[in-house]
């Protein structure tokens, strides 16, 4: 059994219900989820891995914009099952959810856990689940 941690970024909440039901068709089950505003701490210490890149200040005020829906799934082969949900956002390749509904590399949607990110994301978004 894997967890995923999975945000609906900005601008996108709408679509929380298009992605609960197609993950939960995927066969991933939502464990916990909640609305929430990311602080600009908290944004800088989640997006630490990318702080040199150029894009970094306009991600933070991205993040800082507006609400986010965060959700915390479970399944077997849950972070590759999520990640192959994603999809990817780029100017040459626009695939799964951040392909359909993505606006840009940056605004592309959602976010999900990777492999190296999966312990913080849970300890930052569902503490309660942290010794998962």
């Amino acid at each position: 059994m894997e967890y995923v941690v999975i945000l609906l970024k900005p601008g996108f909440l709408h679509l929380s219900g298009l992605v609960k039901q197609e993950l939960q068709n995927l066969g991933l089950v939502l464990e916990s989820s909640k609305l929430i505003f990311i602080t600009e701490d908290v944004a800088r210490y989640w997006r630490e891995s990318v702080r040199t890149k150029p894009y970094f200040e306009e991600m933070i005020e991205y993040h800082l914009s507006g609400q986010c829906f965060a959700m915390l799934w479970s399944g077997m082969s849950a972070l590759d099952t999520a990640l192959n949900y994603r999809g990817m956002y780029s100017e040459e390749t626009k695939t799964g959810f951040r392909g359909k509904h993505g606006e840009s590399p940056l605004r592309n949607a959602i976010h999900v856990s990777t492999k190296n990110e999966i312990v913080r994301d849970i300890e930052i978004f569902f503490p309660e689940y942290a010794k998962v």
